[in-house]
């Protein structure tokens, strides 16, 4: 039995659901704020591994150019920081939502982070550089060779939305290939995705997170793909589905 089953069923007992009118969502989004749930992705853009401390959730090692999701539940607000590093400033994230919280030397915070978004792709750049289109092309190309390409200029050290990204299906062995001027192209091939979290198909948020590196000594970018599973979706489907 699922968690929310589980929960819904203790509610019911105790009368708190004996009101009319309230339909399905109603119901969820109810059990949800009781919970207090939360998703706080953690991603590694330091260079060197760090650990990570959530509220409600077992201290985590993460490695460089690395991830992990945190369930969380019991609170009204969660607290992030890392070690070493990144406790001078923590970041609380209210109960309810969804996000990502990237660790980062780019910014003086020390991270970057966004609630999810609406749109179906955004972009975390931990680059010190912003990323044009005009200097370097990112296209994503599906399975049956259908391509998107980002047409949105991705500032540095921030987070940018990518609307032009909106009809993207995250899937195993679609590509990510990132073009710039004088340098071969490098592309990055998704793979080893679970089937029940590619099952939530175009209710699926992604972050692609990008790192700041060096090819030739020029300036150059590798990238993470972050799927941005919500607490029902991915308490279902389990962590290691990621």
């Amino acid at each position: 039995m699922k968690l929310r089953s589980i929960a819904l069923a203790g509610l019911l007992g105790t009368g708190l659901l004996m009101t009319s009118g309230c339909g399905t969502e109603d119901v969820t989004d109810l059990v949800g704020n009781l919970l207090q749930q939360n998703v706080v992705y953690t991603v590694n853009g330091t260079g060197g591994a760090v650990t990570f401390s959530v509220t409600g959730a077992a201290d985590t090692l993460v490695e460089d150019q690395n991830f992990t999701a945190n369930l969380l539940t019991g609170y009204d607000n969660y607290s992030v920081t890392y070690s070493p590093n990144g406790g001078v400033d923590p970041k609380t994230f209210p109960a309810g939502s969804t996000y990502m919280y990237t660790a980062t030397t780019c910014d003086a915070l020390g991270y970057l982070q966004h609630e999810i978004k609406a749109n179906k792709v955004t972009f975390v750049n931990t680059a010190s550089y912003a990323l044009a289109p005009a200097d370097l092309q990112i296209v994503i190309t599906q399975t049956d060779g259908t391509q998107h390409t980002v047409t949105e200029t991705i500032g540095a050290c921030g987070i940018t939305s990518a609307p032009s990204l909106d009809g993207v299906v995250l899937e195993n062995d679609m590509n990510i290939t990132v073009n710039a001027d004088g340098l071969p192209p490098i592309t990055e091939t998704i793979t080893g995705l679970d089937p029940e979290l590619l099952a939530i198909g175009n209710n699926l948020k992604v972050d692609i997170v990008i790192f700041e590196t060096t090819i030739l000594g020029l300036p150059a970018a590798s990238l993470t793909v972050v799927p941005m599973a919500g607490y029902d979706d991915l308490a279902a489907i389990g962590v290691g589905a990621l």
